[in-house]
Parts: C-alpha cells; sequence; structure tokens
C-alpha cells in the first residue's frame, strides 16, 4: 500500500467490489470458485498448478487497477518447422506462412509465465527466416547459415 502498487484495501470481498465499482455478486462468484478449486487441489478453469493455488479467505482484501494487453497467444494455427500453416493432416498449404502471434504450436497447452519479448522475438526471428527462405525459394530448415 505504501509504495502504491497495492491501491484498495477492504475488510469483505462485497466492500472490495465498490472501490473499483466491479459487480459484487460476480467478484464473490469468482473468489468462491477459485475457493473451490483450492479445496479441491485443482483448477479446472484455468489450469492452475495445484501448488499455486491459495485460499482467499482472511481480510484485509487487497486489489489494485490492471491493464490488460496481450503478450502473446498460445495458440494459433497449426505450422510445421519451417513455420509453413498445415491442414490437420499435417500437410502444409503451399505458400502459407505464419509468424509471431498467429504461429501455433509454440507454447503447448498454455502460456504460465510472463516472458518478456517472446512475443516480439518470434515475429522478428521467423519473419526474417521465412523472408530468407522465400528469397532463396527454400524453406526454413534448409537454409544454409555462414
Amino acid at each position: 500500500m505504501e509504495s502504491g502498487r497495492i491501491q484498495i484495501q477492504a475488510d469483505t470481498i462485497a466492500e472490495l467490489a465498490e472501490k473499483p465499482r466491479v459487480p459484487a455478486d460476480k467478484l464473490q462468484e469468482s473468489v468462491d470458485g477459485y475457493n473451490a478449486a483450492y479445496e479441491a487441489g485443482k483448477d479446472v478453469k484455468f489450469d492452475v498448478p495445484a501448488q499455486f493455488l491459495s485460499e482467499i479467505k482472511t481480510a484485509p482484501f487487497y486489489a489494485t487497477p490492471v491493464v490488460c494487453s496481450v503478450l502473446t497467444i498460445p495458440f494459433g494455427l497449426h505450422v510445421n518447422d519451417d513455420s509453413q500453416v498445415c491442414t490437420e493432416e499435417d500437410e502444409p498449404f503451399d505458400g502459407l506462412f505464419a509468424v509471431g502471434n498467429v504461429q501455433g504450436d509454440f507454447f503447448g497447452l498454455n502460456y504460465p509465465v510472463h516472458c518478456p519479448g517472446v512475443s516480439h522475438g518470434r515475429c522478428l526471428t521467423f519473419g526474417q527466416l521465412v523472408g530468407e527462405a522465400l528469397a532463396t525459394d527454400t524453406v526454413i530448415t534448409k537454409l544454409e547459415f555462414k
């Protein structure tokens, strides 16, 4: 609170909801669902590993505004090692490539940690590799680096 990173404090979930003007019933529903996941030892909604779950029950409760942004997208178009977009049968579409956030098959099931730069790095790296491959009439896996 002193540093300003946490800006809202309350003694109840309902009071906590009032300050940023979020629906109290929805916030309580979210807290109850999260506590149920904690009690079950499994978060089926967001797939949070059990060791990272904790119960939300002891006041004071805290909140802070969060500005949403897209760091990266964990899913995308199915691609092969050459960044070629593929069919469900794993056959590449001729001349169709995906790089950066639209390129799937990179994170697996989720994006579990904050990795600054990974999205931009993929855009730049695979964009350059696809560009070089197209410029030399080949594919990424057949490029020769000197």
